[in-house]
């Protein structure tokens, strides 16, 4: 009976030591969690910080009709003031359907090869015009991860 009982302690000893060093392992991931959490939520933080101030206007679209068009997924606070437009009003709206000279600019054709290829491309010194704005823009599109474009843009000089 004696065996049985310190066979039985020996066991009680074995699961409680498992238990420590589980919880420990447990404790030491969550800490690598919480601190990889943070460094995230500090990146994301700068990246806001650097998207929201820059100066140059940044529009983030999705691709719908197969490719054919993007609608306005985000579009920066420089984006607002170079178009004189409200993101509010774009959100989910097509580009053709915002700014209709797009296409004779040759940025949609650039946005659509981008979206098919995934490879980069810059469209500099192109006018843009329509009833509302117009100007002289360098371009630079490229894809993300998450299929959807950037295009990252800034005002010109006209070339005389």
């Amino acid at each position: 009976m004696n065996t049985n009982k310190e066979e039985m302690n020996r066991y009680i000893k074995q699961l409680e030591e498992l238990l420590v060093e589980r919880t420990s392992r447990l404790n030491r991931e969550e800490q690598r969690r919480r601190s990889a959490e943070n460094a995230l939520l500090e990146l994301i933080e700068m990246y806001q910080g650097v998207y929201d101030n820059i100066s140059n206007g940044i529009a983030i679209y999705r691709a719908v009709e197969n490719g054919e068009n993007f609608i306005f997924v985000d579009y920066n606070k420089a984006a607002e003031k170079m178009d004189q437009i409200n993101k509010a009003v774009l959100i989910r709206k097509k580009v053709t359907d915002v700014f209709p000279g797009v296409e004779e600019m040759g940025l949609l054709k650039v946005i659509k090869r981008v979206y098919r290829t995934g490879f980069p491309e810059r469209l500099d010194k192109k006018k843009y015009e329509d009833e509302r704005i117009s100007g002289i823009r360098n371009n630079f599109v490229y894809k993300l991860s998450t299929g959807e474009v950037v295009v990252v843009y800034e005002e010109a000089e006209e070339e005389t």
